[in-house]
């Protein structure tokens, strides 16, 4: 039996439950959506404009072309992630859960695609096992519990992609030929209203590089620059523009300024660093980012990149003029050609995805999570394959130290009181999901050890795939728990929550010197903003006239002699202003204070400070009402 045919045998499981495993992962990518409120700024940016598509703050006609914020314009993203999220509210009510399940399905769907996919590169069992590797991996888990344009991007590319591969891959019917151009067209064009120009220009920059270095070692099975392929793409772009191109000519229509704003000020500026959006990243920022949003899976990468190498090597089929083609060897080295180009293709989608955005000015943690479903499958694959082996063992020991190594390091740093003991939260409510961590790593290490122990390759293989997957579920199950306890004390969205109840009609809610974006989904109000530089994609000129944006810091003296009860959100540093008139301190977290110009309702107590934030020395200029706070 050849190591094929044997692990074949050991992944029977994979085989006969993969209905049942992928079942399982979805499930648990659908799990807990509610696990926290809505974490400001970005994912508060999101849910508030998917509300004000639905339903408009300023009870104006709903508007499903101009998404708004805060009754503003917001047009710095396209549309789709507020569509998505908008249709869920208006379908089954606004609601946290309701808004993450967007980026829930778009998470299935990769999963799905990645099942067909390595099906098609590979085999099944590696499209399984690269489905499963997606939803056990830090990045991908932690995005799908949270909104945002990143995994509807992950998702479009995805698709496009799959059907770019289907169109240059050989041996189609006219069946598969239509369902490839409509799977690119569809992802190309829903990559377009996710993300805009950066969706369409990626997924071609991937076939064009991927054609080019695949006839640099030519073969009887290799995709070629073809009149098949001319004709088929452009098909596809036609599809993506049918699609796409409706919204684009709404929104230049209604603001003409947008596509110049949108394609050069905002695309453009981020990636040239024209326009100073977020703080300076170092170009080697996602190395960092992918070794931990791919764990547990991350030293993997090694014996991915060694099957790489093999791929290089490899003695091309031989061409069908000669005899030696029409051996037994021909089904063989047919499909040993295949999944060579499948492997530098996919190798070509993860690094262009990386390359990208490591040359981009503006550098988010989310914004390579695109490359990870190409890292799924490559990561996948090289479980199945003999000449890897070696590497693969020895990537499963380095990740039993990897794993034990954060088991150690998770108690130092929660309880070690010169690193992070009694800063985010109390020790007691942090120990139990610190130690059930540990602990849950711990085990993977230990049950990675024993399949290292097995002496049979295709037994080692299928026990450590097994082990990893149950390990990265388990542990980031854990740590959504976690994180459903640090949002008290971190973010002001458990704030606002807890004030919902008491807010009477005409209280008025304040933002000084911050924009929490979550206070209108909360409130289902607009919030009164004042001294704040606009950073979340606002028209500006609107920003700069709007009545509910105030640029002068004063404003707070006048609005503190309202009639009405009054609640000003600012954070801790910005709470104590001796030139105010008297004010009341009604709720507390270690990052905001929340004030009012009346004691706080009755009944009403939220003090989430974490012992060692309890006491903070204040600079002299946020002694009062200055600017230069």
């Amino acid at each position: 039996m050849n190591f094929q045919s044997e692990l074949s045998s050991r992944f029977h499981w994979l085989w006969r439950w993969r209905y049942l495993s992928l079942a399982i992962a979805s499930a648990l990518l659908l799990w807990n959506l509610n696990y926290a409120p809505v974490w400001n700024p970005d994912e508060g940016r999101y849910v508030s404009a998917s509300l004000e598509m639905m339903s408009p703050l300023d009870g104006s006609t709903p508007d499903w072309v101009v998404p708004h914020l805060n009754t503003m314009p917001r047009l710095n993203k396209p549309p789709l992630v507020y569509w998505c999220a908008a249709s869920l509210f208006k379908v089954f009510g606004p609601s946290v859960a309701n808004a993450r399940l967007v980026s829930a399905l778009a998470a299935i769907g990769v999963l799905l695609m990645l099942w067909h996919l390595g099906s098609a590169a590979f085999n099944e069992k590696t499209g399984v096992l690269a489905a499963l590797i997606w939803v056990s991996s830090m990045l991908p888990f932690t995005l799908a519990r949270m909104l945002s344009t990143d995994m509807l991007l992950a998702f479009s590319m995805t698709l496009a992609l799959l059907g770019i591969y289907k169109i240059a891959a050989p041996q189609k019917n006219r069946a598969e030929t239509i369902t490839a151009i409509i799977a690119a067209g569809t992802g190309l064009g829903l990559a377009l209203l996710a993300k805009g120009p950066v969706g369409l220009a990626l997924p071609l920059a991937i076939l064009i590089a991927w054609l080019i270095l695949v006839q640099m070692k030519k073969s009887s099975n290799t995709p070629v620059i073809s009149v098949r392929i001319m004709a088929q793409i452009p098909a596809a772009l036609l599809l993506a523009g049918v699609l796409a191109a409706p919204w684009y000519l709404a929104i230049g229509r209604s603001h003409p300024e947008f596509l110049e704003k949108f394609v050069f000020g905002e695309n453009l500026a981020r990636l040239t660093g024209s326009t100073a959006y977020h703080d300076p990243k170092p170009i080697w920022f996602y190395v960092p980012v992918l070794i931990i949003g791919l764990l547990p899976w991350t030293l993997f990468l090694w014996p991915a990149f060694k099957n790489l190498l093999a791929s290089v090597f490899a003695r091309s089929s031989p061409s069908r003029s000669t005899p030696a083609f029409a051996e037994a060897q021909d089904s063989e080295l047919k499909n040993l050609d295949l999944q060579n180009h499948a492997r530098w293709f996919l190798w070509l989608w993860a690094l262009a995805v990386i390359a990208l955005f490591s040359i981009s000015s503006t550098k988010l943690v989310t914004y390579i999570l695109p490359a990870l479903p190409p890292v799924a499958l490559l990561i996948a694959d090289c479980f199945a394959q003999k000449t890897g082996v070696k590497a693969l063992r020895q990537a499963t020991a380095l990740t039993i130290g990897l794993l034990g190594f954060i088991a150690l390091l998770l108690p130092i740093l929660f309880f070690s009181p010169k690193l992070l003991a009694d800063k985010i939260m109390p020790r007691p409510e942090a120990a139990p999901f610190v130690l059930l961590m540990s602990a849950i790593l711990i085990l993977g290490a230990w049950s990675l050890w024993r399949a290292l122990r097995a002496r049979e390759n295709s037994s080692f293989a299928a026990s450590a795939a097994s082990t990893l997957v149950a390990t990265g579920a388990l542990l980031f199950m854990a740590l959504t728990s976690f994180m459903s306890r640090v949002a008290p004390y971190e973010d002001a969205s458990s704030m606002l929550i807890a004030l919902r109840p008491f807010l009477a009609r005409g209280d008025q809610i304040i933002q000084f010197k911050t924009f929490q974006p979550s206070a209108m989904f909360y409130t289902r109000e607009p919030s009164t903003i004042v001294d704040f530089v606009n950073t979340s994609g606002l028209e500006e000129s609107q920003f700069r006239s709007s009545g509910i944006f105030q640029k002068d810091h004063k404003i707070l003296q006048q609005l503190f002699q309202s009639p009405h009860r009054v609640y000003v959100l600012t954070r801790w540093k910005h709470a104590h202003w001796p030139t105010l008139p008297k004010h009341y301190v009604v709720a507390t977290n270690n990052d905001y204070r929340l004030l009012s110009n009346r004691p706080a309702p009755a009944g009403f107590v939220f003090d989430f400070i974490a012992p060692r934030k309890r006491s903070r020395p204040l600079s002299p200029a946020c002694q009062n009402l200055s600017p230069d706070c």
